[in-house]
């Protein structure tokens, strides 16, 4: 059984975890392998501390019975950084073998409780420009490409901006 679990302080090595390994399946030949060799934990937990404490952002763990198989976190931005929308999925990820099982379109229904609760229509995503298997997903989930960024040779710096319009 899936269920969605909400973070707390208390699961920061759990996340610094799960983001370790789901970014060396979905990474490892987009980014530097160094970056991911090399993941800082300390950094990384202070990042999800800060999101965990944030009361307009929502950090999910998602748990196969007892074991945690993925996370995400979406929230409202504290500086509009895509055009004027600012609740933005900043994470969505699930082990590999867990994929195809709904997780995703229930983290997305997440999402859309969490703006219609705030009467917002709008939000967006980013998406690594050679994860294809993620565009897929989002375009599938009713993302449309608002922007695509393309900056030197770290393929880290070539995203895709998914915008989603709430229907009533």
């Amino acid at each position: 059984m899936f269920k969605f679990v909400e973070a707390t302080k208390d699961d920061l090595t759990l996340l610094s975890n799960l983001r370790r390994k789901v970014w060396d399946e979905t990474y490892r030949g987009i980014y530097y392998d160094s970056l991911i060799d090399d993941y800082d934990y300390e950094y990384n937990m202070a990042k999800d501390l800060k999101r965990i404490n944030n009361k307009d952002y929502k950090v999910f763990i998602f748990y196969l019975d007892n074991t945690p198989i993925g996370y995400g976190y979406f929230g409202i931005e504290d500086k509009i950084i895509y055009r004027d929308l600012n609740v933005y999925i900043a994470g969505l990820y699930v082990i590999k073998k867990h994929k195809h099982y709904g997780i995703g379109k229930k983290f997305f229904n997440e999402v859309i409780d969490f703006c219609k609760k705030r009467n917002i229509n709008k939000f967006y995503n980013c998406c690594n420009l050679h994860n294809y298997p993620a565009q897929g997903f989002y375009e599938h989930m009713g993302g449309y490409i608002g922007r695509v960024d393309f900056y030197g040779a770290d393929k880290r710096n070539h995203q895709i901006f998914y915008e989603y319009t709430i229907k009533n």
